[in-house]
This record gives structure tokens, sequence and C-alpha cells, in this order.
């Protein structure tokens, strides 16, 4: 049993040796991550971010945010395509024959 005991002890807190230096104070606050922001300020911090225990949380309401962000500047098309994951397609309008013969007296007018 050699190098234990207080005699061979590894130089802890209190030791013949010191231990300073080591020892973390009361108002210790450790190493936190930065919250990441994306480059548009009204999103905050709803960014797409993996390798962490909450990604998949985080992705959802991120996309939700930004559905949201996108359905308000933009218009409700856009959002709809992006929430339903479906691409929107407009067909065009078919005119009838009296639409189009008011247009184009409409048209000689102007």
């Amino acid at each position: 049993m050699t190098g234990r005991g207080r005699g061979g002890s590894r130089g802890g807190r209190g030791s013949e040796r010191g231990g300073r230096g080591r020892v973390r104070g009361q108002t210790y606050t450790g190493t936190r991550m930065a919250a990441k922001s994306g480059l548009c300020a009204t999103l905050g911090n709803n960014v797409f971010d993996y390798g962490h225990r909450a990604a998949a949380d985080q992705m959802r309401t991120s996309w939700e945010k930004l559905v949201q962000f996108v359905g308000t500047n933009y218009g409700q098309d856009i959002s709809n395509e992006l929430q339903n994951k479906i691409p929107v397609i407009l067909s065009e309008p078919i005119h009838t024959l009296e639409v189009l013969a008011r247009h184009a007296i409409c048209e000689q007018m102007v």
C-alpha cells in the first residue's frame, strides 16, 4: 500500500505542494455555449443545428417559425407550400368572350 495515506498524497487541496490554480471558486459558471443566431434578427435563435440531444425539437420549432415568418412577409401561398411540402400549382384563368370584348373596349378608350 505504498503511495496512500498522508505522506503519499498527490497534492490536492491542502497538501504540501499548495494545490492552487485548479480550485473552482463559488462564482464559477462553467463554459456555456453561446446561443446561435441566424442571419435574420426576426427569427432570433431559431436556427437549424444538429449534434445535440434536442436537435429534432429545435428543428421542428425552427421550421414552424420560418414558415410563420415567410407567411407574414411573402404571402400565404408560399407559407402553405412550405408547411405542406407540396408545390402550389396555379391554373391559368379561362376568360369568356364577353370579358375579352370588354377588355378590348377598355384598351381602345385608354
